[in-house]
């Protein structure tokens, strides 16, 4: 089945997509300009370097990977692929992805509740709140697809430790 995609920011457009989002004013028009449909935070950072954690590749460029153990979320050849993934296969270049991030915690699989299996199974350094990384009230963007192949984004806003959505 057909999948519409939504176009995602080049590489070179993430740097200046880093610096527009200082203002909100330069959010809409720097996305409008690069000719966005959507754009929503995925990935995890750290929050002093700003640096990338994870596999990143932004329209067919790896900008980055890593060999970090962690769930990923990306589009190849029009389809989704969800999963884990080593390096060789991110830089695999004759099945090379289209678009792909690394996040924090599978939350189902296979329809599935995959929270607590995923803890045991993940490198939870990325993330910065520690062990209670799964129950902490906290903004989060989930990216997954239904059960028909629909690009689901699910952002919740907040102020981490005092509101938001822990993963149960």
């Amino acid at each position: 089945a057909k999948r519409n995609i939504i176009r995602v920011p080049k590489s070179e457009d993430i740097v200046a997509l880093n610096s527009a989002f200082k203002s909100v004013e330069n959010q809409y028009q720097r996305v409008k300009d690069i000719g966005c449909q959507v754009v929503t935070n995925a990935g995890f950072f750290n929050t002093v370097s700003t640096m990338c954690y994870g596999h990143l590749v932004s329209q067919g460029k790896i900008i980055q990977t890593s060999p970090k153990h962690n769930v990923n979320f990306g589009i190849r050849n029009g389809s989704f692929v969800v999963g884990y993934l080593q390096e060789a296969e991110v830089r695999n270049m004759t099945n090379p992805f289209d678009e792909l991030t690394s996040g924090a915690l599978w939350l189902v699989r296979n329809g599935v509740e995959y929270v607590d299996r995923s803890y045991k199974e993940e490198d939870m350094s990325i993330q910065e709140t520690g062990k209670q990384f799964i129950t902490v009230q906290s903004a989060r963007t989930a990216i997954g697809h239904d059960a028909e192949g629909n690009l689901m984004i699910l952002p919740v806003e907040s102020e981490t430790w005092v509101y938001g959505v822990a993963l149960y």
